[in-house]
């Protein structure tokens, strides 16, 4: 098995794509986050930003998947860049909006020019600055309630509020980088273009054969590796050899897992399945059918067979 490595390639295009899906799903998300706060009067502190953070990182995904971005440290700074974006988003939103309408009704004001000219001579008297940033340093003087369901709760205000929105700009940035970094060093053929997309049904081997099939693979030996693999589904703890194609028959990544279910902690009674990837690396489209083809086929189940047809022809 040969090793598989990465080519980190940031094409211009890609960065650009990329770049696009997660600021306008920052935009979109910021919007959300805003309009349900202005219209439903409600903000959930963890929920939320959770909420609008996975759907940043499935556009981040999408665009570093259509544009073909492979280098994991550009991806993660565009996640970093659509993070900060999305708390961008929702702070200008209420600024333009939620802030400029209290100036317009505080004064009777209606001129949008003349909304903004008055909001920046009071923002100045306030603390000292104008427009947006202003807005930022007034929001902290005046400080926000935290609470489970967005109604009453704690309130800080002051540093207490710059640390609550670094939190919470982490907290969206945590899935955003996640996202886009996991999307970029998904397997890539630098040769045919393409992302490697998983195909069929993994073969499968015994836990207990782990060391042995990883020795075999390693050195090349087929024929080894074959004999300790199979097609039947076996019982966890297995192992699985999973295909990874892209059109080119002398590059086929494979990856091996060691599988097996556990006691999933958030439901009570039921197991999830858990994955450990053991080994990964590519070979021949030829060594592929040698081990698909060497490997064994599952056993006809003796107790369920048709009656009659165990006896001796």
């Amino acid at each position: 098995m040969r090793t598989y490595q990465s080519d980190r390639a940031a094409p211009l295009p890609g960065i650009l794509t990329t770049l696009l899906y997660g600021l306008l799903a920052s935009a979109v998300a910021g919007g959300i986050l805003f309009s349900v706060e202005h219209f439903l009067h409600f903000y959930l502190i963890i929920l939320f930003p959770v909420g609008a953070a996975f759907l940043v990182a499935i556009a981040l995904s999408a665009g570093i998947t259509a544009g073909r971005l492979r280098n994991p440290l550009v991806a993660g700074l565009i996640g970093l860049l659509s993070a900060v974006a999305v708390e961008g988003t929702y702070h200008a939103l209420s600024y333009q909006f939620d802030f400029k309408a209290a100036v317009a009704q505080e004064l009777g004001a209606s001129d949008p020019k003349l909304v903004g000219q008055l909001g920046n001579v009071f923002l100045q008297q306030e603390v000292g600055a104008t427009g947006f940033p202003g807005y930022l340093k007034f929001e902290a003087q005046q400080g926000i309630k935290l609470s489970k369901f967005g109604i009453g709760g704690v309130g800080i205000s002051g540093t207490g509020y710059w640390i609550y929105l670094l939190v919470e700009t982490g907290l969206i940035a945590l899935f955003c980088v996640g996202g886009a970094v996991g999307a970029a060093r998904e397997p890539f053929n630098a040769a045919t273009g393409r992302w490697y997309a998983r195909q069929g049904a993994p073969l499968r081997a015994t836990a207990a054969d782990g060391e042995a099939l990883q020795a075999a693979l390693k050195a090349g030996q087929w024929d080894v590796a074959a004999a300790l693999l199979t097609t039947a589904d076996l019982p966890t703890p297995r192992l699985e050899l999973s295909v990874w194609q892209s059109g080119d028959p002398g590059n086929v990544y494979v990856q091996l897992h060691h599988v097996d279910q556990i006691e999933d902690p958030k439901k009570k009674g039921e197991t999830k399945r858990e994955e450990k990837e053991l080994l990964s690396g590519l070979l021949t489209q030829a060594e592929l059918t040698q081990l698909s083809q060497g490997a064994a086929p599952p056993q006809p189940d003796v107790m369920s067979a048709p009656e009659g047809a165990l006896a001796g022809a």
